[in-house]
């Protein structure tokens, strides 16, 4: 009896011991998934931040640093680094990797002075002050032998495809040294990239001009009262604050002060100056005494020597998609070509009867543009007809609103 009740504990003690050391194993399996799980989500996350790290065409891995936690503050020793705020970049700094995230976490310090230049690093210079802890540090900005403390992108008046900027606070001689408090307008800086679309529209509702970055252009001339074409207020623009209209002549052979005759059969002319990356208007002007008259086979001449009709310079990237016709008089619709947007193809307008047309493209920065040709059916009177091609010099056109950079 006492061998039989041995054995049976033994069995028991056996299942025990066996039961426990599964159990063991099952815990040292969990605990090292868990550990690799991490581990691997860890790599995954250093490698994402390593790959940021690889220059292009380079085999050897620049990281070597440790990444920061997020709630560590990053310190900011160059203007390069100030403009990655909020940029999301992972940069090194001091053998530690920090990640430039909009994340309400992340703080930065100044540990030394930036001045950035105005006239070379203002394009780049904006980001989120109140995110930076400077420490007795300062942000300076230097502009022909000053250095200003605060500066303020106004991103309402444009002027000549440029920004507005307004510099203002203390005006230092050199840094630290406060000579006198100025502020205003003091420096125009950085290209506006206008917006063109991606092809010429029949309709225009709205166009924005440089000289009122978010307001559209409304109008301003009775010659839009009758008007058949693309843009509603083309005239207005082209007398837009008097300046378009007196803008520099390309146009050769010229009477009366701008106008070149035009005779039945083809025109052409080459203008004095070839255009490129500029705006042109080409004016026909027919209400002075000329009847029953049309245009057709418009054409475009580049320096290529290619001879394109508006619609082939606009695919060829010759000229913007951004391009306005429009044929008005405030006398009446009677005065005007009805179907003047079949010159975008080099095809006729109808006869009529003292007639005006403006046409405003911009020539592309690729090829220069060097002369138009066009047909008529009859002589123009003179000297009070004919037509002018002007550089809209310091103009920008744009679908959209301009915005400061």
């Amino acid at each position: 009896m006492k061998e039989r009740i041995n054995k049976s504990q033994k069995g028991a003690i056996s299942v025990f011991v066996m039961l426990a050391m599964m159990f063991f194993l099952v815990t040292i399996m969990g605990i090292y998934m868990i550990s690799a799980k991490r581990g691997q989500t860890q790599t995954e996350s250093i490698g994402l931040m390593q790959e940021q790290y690889y220059t292009e065409n380079q085999e050897n891995e620049i990281y070597n640093g440790k990444i920061a936690e997020e709630t560590e503050m990053i310190p900011i020793y160059t203007k390069e680094q100030l403009w990655s705020i909020g940029t999301g970049s992972a940069i090194e700094i001091e053998g530690k990797v920090y990640n430039f995230t909009e994340s309400d976490l992340r703080k930065y310090e100044l540990k030394n002075d930036i001045v950035i230049n105005m006239e070379t690093d203002l394009k780049n210079s904006q980001f989120k002050e109140d995110k930076i802890e400077k420490n007795n540090f300062q942000i300076l900005y230097y502009y022909q032998g000053n250095y200003y403390n605060t500066i303020n992108y106004s991103g309402k008046q444009i002027a000549n495809g440029t920004a507005v900027l307004s510099a203002s606070g203390e005006n230092f001689s050199s840094i630290g040294q406060a000579t006198t408090d100025l502020s205003g307008e003091y420096y125009l800086f950085g290209l506006i990239d206008a917006n063109y679309g991606n092809t010429t529209l029949l309709d225009y509702p709205e166009l924005y001009s440089n000289f009122d970055a978010t307001n559209p252009i409304t109008q301003t001339s009775n010659i839009d009262n009758y008007y058949y074409g693309n843009y509603k207020y083309a005239w207005s623009f082209w007398s837009l604050k008097g300046g378009i209209s007196t803008n520099p002549i390309l146009t050769s052979g010229t009477v009366n002060d701008y106008l070149t005759p035009v005779t039945a059969g083809i025109n052409t002319n080459t203008f004095v100056t070839p255009v490129k990356n500029d705006w042109i208007t080409v004016w026909w002007r027919a209400i002075g005494a000329t009847t029953d008259v049309n245009l057709s086979h418009f054409l475009l001449e580049f320096s290529d020597t290619t001879t394109q009709t508006i619609q082939e310079a606009v695919d060829s990237g010759y000229i913007e998609p951004l391009v306005i016709y429009s044929s008005g008089m405030e006398l009446g619709e009677d005065y005007t070509w009805h179907n003047i947007g079949e010159m975008i193809n080099g095809g006729a307008t109808e006869n009529r009867n003292y007639p005006q047309a403006i046409l405003m493209l911009k020539v592309s920065n690729k090829i220069p543009l060097t002369g138009i040709t066009f047909e008529t059916n009859r002589d123009w009177v003179t000297p009070n007809d004919g037509f002018v091609v002007r550089l809209m010099k310091d103009v920008e056109l744009s679908t959209q609103p301009f915005t400061a950079p």
